[in-house]
Parts: structure tokens; sequence; C-alpha cells
């Protein structure tokens, strides 16, 4: 898999961009961990949005599920972010002004448009375009959740 350059698996995608062999087994664990340290920052932000019940607590758990997908799981082959169309268009909807930009480039970076720019589906995938949008809306939903628990802090400093 790690040779594929259709996997959004967030190792490989830094390992292609940086032009690092995926068979240097110290670089690749090194990119593994990384990758596991996020996911579990994610799932302790999970954990504490469901705790301080936070504003949309749901859409952001569920895109905290979704986006920390690349970075768990090898094969991360693009129908694994079918959810992003929906999410960026809720984000872009609903966010604050400077989380609405996250979406917009989230959407830019998986648009058709961006894709037609590429020769091939393989071009296109090896730059790992959904990754960085995922990250994207990964950023969007961290942007998100700071800005609801600082509001949230601010409403019970007022009481």
């Amino acid at each position: 898999t790690a040779a594929n350059p259709n996997t959004q698996y967030a190792p490989y995608v830094f390992a292609r961009l940086l032009g690092i062999d995926p068979a240097r087994l110290f670089v690749l664990k090194l990119f593994q961990w990384v990758g596991f340290g996020v996911a579990f920052c994610n799932l302790l932000l999970l954990w504490f949005v469901q705790k301080s019940k936070l504003d949309s607590d749901g859409l952001i758990s569920i895109t905290l599920l979704f986006c920390t997908l690349p970075f768990l799981i090898e094969t991360a082959w693009h129908h694994y972010f079918i959810f992003l169309p929906f999410i960026q268009f809720v984000f872009f909807k609903s966010a604050e002004k400077s989380a609405k930009l996250y979406a917009a480039l989230s959407a830019i970076l998986s648009s058709v448009f961006i894709y037609n720019f590429f020769s091939s589906w393989e071009n296109y995938a090896q730059w790992g375009f959904s990754f960085f949008s995922a990250l994207a809306i990964l950023i969007c939903v961290y942007q998100t959740v700071f800005n609801n628990w600082r509001s949230q802090r601010r409403a019970y400093a007022q009481l």
C-alpha cells in the first residue's frame, strides 16, 4: 500500500511529498507515531466535546471521527472521504467566518476543478488532496471547538 499513490494515509502522503522512500522503516514509523498522536488527541477532544456539551457537539463528534481515519487506516482510499461534501457544506453554512475559510479550502482541494488540472488520477492522488481536504476540515473543527469553549467560559464568568 505504501507505494500506491491512491492511499491518503497521512504517513504515506508525507513520505511522498518529502520524497522519502516509504520502505525506510524508521521514517515511516515516525510518521505513523505522529499520526497516532493526532488520532489520540482527536479522541481526547471528542471526549471533551461530549463532556462539555458544546454547541453542535454531534456534528463535531462525527467529523472528528471521520477526519481521524487517514491517520489510522493504511489504505485510506479516496472513497473513505465520502463525508467531505456534507461536512464542508454544513461548516460553510453554520461556522464562524474564519472557520468558513477552512471549509471553503477543503471544498476547493477536493473539487473536480482541481482534479481536472492533473493529467491522471495518479498525479492528483499522489499529492494527497483528499487528505489535505480532510485536514482543513479538522482545523475547522479545532477552531470551532476552541471558539465554542471560549464562549462557554465567558458565559460562565458572567454568572
